[in-house]
């Protein structure tokens, strides 16, 4: 359309208002599997943190202890699974965290039993499983 002076007009405030809308929806679209991607990493880094205060409780001495994380990391693995449903290469993951979860409880049965060295080698793989799991997510 052309103006009094022969130049062209903008279409006014119904195409501001759609390309307005337009420019945030497209961010709040993409924002939902960030955040889905950031909440499965993160309960995998706190499920991560739980183990690695389990082998430094192995490596002390203190099976109790390490037994107590072991099923801190368990619960937190249980809590990663839902959470990372969406993740990119989800059967990967879930396989891994199953895994981690696996061996954690072997882990715990052998710190219930005083079976330091046996502890530390599950808690070594689980934390393998882990980091995996969180490259993975």
């Amino acid at each position: 359309m052309r103006g009094k002076t022969g130049k062209f007009r903008t279409a006014g405030a119904a195409t501001t208002l759609a390309l307005t809308a337009a420019t945030f929806v497209v961010p709040l679209a993409t924002a939902q599997p960030a955040a889905a991607a950031s909440e499965c990493k993160s309960r995998i880094d706190y499920a991560n943190s739980r183990n690695y205060y389990a082998i430094m409780s192995s490596n002390d001495g203190d099976t109790r202890e390490a037994a107590r994380y072991n099923s801190a990391t368990i619960r937190e693995i249980d809590h990663a699974v839902p959470a990372c449903r969406h993740s990119h290469d989800r059967e990967r993951v879930r396989d891994l965290l199953k895994k981690a979860e696996q061996h954690a409880r072997r882990a715990l049965d052998a710190n219930h039993d005083g079976d330091k060295r046996r502890g530390r080698e599950h808690e070594a793989i689980v934390k393998r499983n882990l980091e995996e799991a969180r490259y993975r997510a």
